[in-house]
């Protein structure tokens, strides 16, 4: 991978920069910016080939999303004349658009409904949007609703945005501190997070219970067994099943931390277990207590289920982002 010094000088106060080397220090990702106003661009995005490059387009795309995060709505524009395949690839499925050799994406941020996120895509684009897919497909929310899928896949066209829409499915599922470190990127850890794990957009949670959310359910992630225990995290799902144990670690083994034995262990007397593969993982702005949701849940009439993955209901799946996101106090 070339990278042109002259690209990385630009990043300093106007912007940012970012590498990514292996063991012996050569270059493996590259990324930098700059920025003016509400506008991000993009003068370099690069990875070397080799059998990681496409886990490599895939994160830096994603970590573009994080650099970029300033407390405002954002328009990027990706003007790397070099760009390999593999970010290419990354980049239109992320949501970017390209027109005339320049990829360029909305990156929304908060907790929004549809309304407010077509609101803020107006004011962001100026005519940098106009006739652009994701235009088109908010103005067809407006005017005959969406399902939760499409709602989601504006979400994503638009990350890091989430949708404040009651349709979509919001679930608890429990998961370990250790497990949370490693999977989420949220807590702390004695020991650094594997490599593997810190380039990887998706990951594998294992479960006993036979209630799984479905493909393109929203996950809402409660650390149990810490001095605080509390909702810290949110992903939504690419898919869940259950199976015969062997088969899942088969299966999913290059997604996550699980040894062969804890798989095993997770698994029913039957042999199966149930797998969760999950992407799009990131921390809540604010952890939500469970003494806090317990709360809500009492006033809504309700009583939380933390010992296995479970569907919220709605009202209290609206109250608690609205918390996690400092909508309310």
């Amino acid at each position: 991978m070339r990278v042109d010094l002259s690209l990385l000088m630009l990043a300093g106060a106007r912007g940012h920069a970012w590498a990514l080397s292996d063991s012996a220090g050569g270059p493996l990702a590259g990324l930098a910016l700059t920025r003016a106003g509400n506008e991000v661009t993009v003068h370099l995005a690069r990875v070397s080939q080799g059998p990681l490059q496409d886990v490599l387009a895939r994160y830096i795309v994603q970590y573009l999303g994080a650099a970029t995060a300033i407390d405002e709505h954002t328009l990027v524009r990706v003007i790397d004349p070099h760009l390999p395949p593999a970010v290419h690839d990354s980049l239109a499925s992320a949501g970017f658009e390209q027109a005339a050799g320049i990829y360029v994406a909305p990156r929304l941020r908060g907790l929004l409904s549809a309304t407010d996120a077509a609101h803020a895509l107006c004011e962001l684009s100026g005519n940098a949007l106009d006739g652009s897919k994701v235009l088109r497909r908010v103005d067809q929310i407006s005017r005959d609703g969406a399902s939760p899928t499409e709602f989601l896949a504006l979400e994503a066209a638009c990350a890091p945005l989430t949708l404040a829409e009651p349709s979509i499915p919001v679930w608890s599922v429990p998961i370990r501190p250790q497990y949370a470190w490693e999977l989420l990127g949220v807590g702390e850890s004695l020991f650094t997070r594997k490599d593997s794990l810190g380039i990887s957009v998706e990951h594998v949670y294992y479960t006993g219970a036979t209630a799984l959310p479905p493909a393109g359910s929203r996950v809402l992630w409660y650390v149990s067994g810490e001095n605080t225990p509390a909702y810290v995290a949110q992903s939504v799902v690419a898919a869940s099943g259950r199976v015969p144990w062997k088969e899942a670690f088969r299966s999913n083994r290059r997604l996550g931390i699980y040894t062969r034995d804890e798989v095993r262990k997770a698994a029913s007397p039957s042999g199966k277990v149930g797998y969760i593969t999950f992407g799009r993982t990131r921390p809540l702005p604010r952890a939500v207590a469970l003494d806090r949701a317990n709360v809500m849940a009492s006033d809504l009439g309700t009583k939380m289920m933390l010992r296995s993955p479970w569907q919220l209901p709605a009202a209290l799946a609206t109250e608690l982002m609205e918390v996690a996101f400092e909508l309310k106090q």
